[in-house]
């Protein structure tokens, strides 16, 4: 089953992606990339890819990288600059198509807020199916931050939200009063085994193993 079987709603901002928010998520990308080729994994899989940019990244590093998502328009600008070495599937990240265990380890990054509910559960169920005992879940989202600068970040980047629709920027209000990335990881009972803060605490990239 599709999530927006009537329009793509990415159709609109996939050849500009990388050039508006790309800069936003560099250095988020960079750590991923470093902390991945640190553990050593092999096998990396990208939920909700978007147009590849993390798994081209990684590919260029030597791993086995591939990437799902269900746009259309976000895979075709991702194929069109890929060198070859990624694998990418359109479909749904609540019903992946691997078998269990087939990945050392495996990225959600800022796109579970934007999901229903129960949606979002689903994804992260699948995530650990798919993931191998002794891997690594990586999930990049957004926090409540404590501070001020914090606040005001995350309050100039719900504006990013708001613009892309109604119904997105709906289930990201309720991720937020849900409690956020920290409510999800307990949820899932996920313990963070690293924790790396970004723009001023508003969004985080947690680590969180699978127990062999």
């Amino acid at each position: 089953m599709r999530l927006f079987p009537q329009q793509d709603p990415y159709s609109h901002i996939a050849r500009t992606y990388d050039s508006v928010v790309g800069p936003f998520l560099r250095p988020i990308r960079r750590e991923i990339c470093k902390v991945v080729l640190s553990q050593g994994y092999g096998s990396f899989l990208d939920i909700c890819c978007g147009t590849g940019e993390q798994c081209e990244m990684l590919a260029r590093l030597g791993l086995s990288a591939t990437g799902i998502d269900l746009s259309p328009a976000m895979l075709a600008t991702a194929r069109a600059k890929s060198s070859g070495l990624v694998c990418y599937y359109e479909e749904d990240a609540s019903r992946l198509h691997f078998s269990e265990e087939s990945f050392d380890a495996i990225l959600i990054s800022l796109a579970l807020h934007e999901k229903a509910p129960d949606v979002r559960d689903a994804i992260v169920r699948e995530a650990l199916r798919v993931l191998q005992k002794g891997g690594m879940l990586m999930i990049v989202d957004y926090t409540a931050p404590a501070s001020t600068c914090g606040k005001l970040s995350l309050a100039f980047l719900s504006i990013a939200e708001w613009f892309a629709g109604s119904e997105h920027y709906a289930h990201f209000r309720s991720f937020m009063k849900s409690g956020a990335l920290d409510a999800l990881l307990r949820k899932h009972n996920l313990s963070p085994m690293r924790r790396s803060a970004f723009h001023w605490g508003a969004t985080a990239l947690v680590l969180a193993g699978k127990q062999p």
